[in-house]
């Protein structure tokens, strides 16, 4: 699958010369540094977590943030944030503690008489545990990568900034697969395929 990741980013890149594909004004196609073993294994001591095999791949072979959906990748340093675009502003999110979402959730309850009172909850931090921001939609819309229980691997939404919720990547588009090297690829292939769909 990374042969074919990294095929599909080069013909990405050569049909998007414009860089019209959304994001791509952002990383342009381009990755940061590799990062090597010995960084990714300080990373885990130091947050107490295994990185996804696949996710952990990536990072060596491409580079540590960059070209990906949406506005592309963060860096490995910037994910334990809650809001990586505005660190002076966040907290770190635990990424050792259990994630503990199964299936699309949001928190019930919102009403105008009890806004304050449901905002303070929802923004809560705790709905952040174990997941390793790794991607912006725009918004305060977060791609989050999950590093443990029956979710590990997979790629989950944090939507709250709209009161959306919390939901897997697929959820929407019903794709199969919602680990982190389907949900990279799918991202390639949609977009070549609106690009191609443009110029018919």
């Amino acid at each position: 699958m990374l042969d074919d990741i990294k095929n599909k980013i080069e013909e990405l890149k050569e049909l998007d010369l414009n860089l019209t594909v959304f994001g791509a004004d952002s990383h342009q196609y381009l990755f940061n540094s590799k990062i090597d073993e010995n960084e990714l294994c300080l990373f885990e001591e130091k947050h107490n977590i295994a990185i996804p095999k696949d996710y952990r791949i990536f990072l060596k072979k491409f580079g540590n943030g960059g070209c990906g959906p949406d506005n592309g990748l963060f860096r490995l340093d910037v994910g334990i944030y809650d809001i990586p675009l505005n660190i002076k502003q966040s907290k770190i999110i635990a990424l050792k503690n259990e994630f503990r979402f199964e299936s699309y959730w949001n928190l019930e309850g919102f009403s105008e008489n009890n806004y304050d009172v449901w905002e303070d909850e929802y923004d809560q931090l705790k709905w952040s545990d174990g997941m390793l921001r790794i991607g912006h939609l725009g918004c305060g819309i977060y791609s989050n990568l999950v590093l443990n229980g029956k979710e590990k691997g997979n790629i989950w939404i944090d939507s709250r900034t709209n009161e959306n919720g919390i939901y897997p990547a697929n959820y929407y588009n019903k794709r199969t697969k919602n680990d982190f090297l389907s949900w990279y690829l799918y991202w390639l292939e949609s977009s070549i395929k609106n690009l191609k769909n443009k110029t018919e």
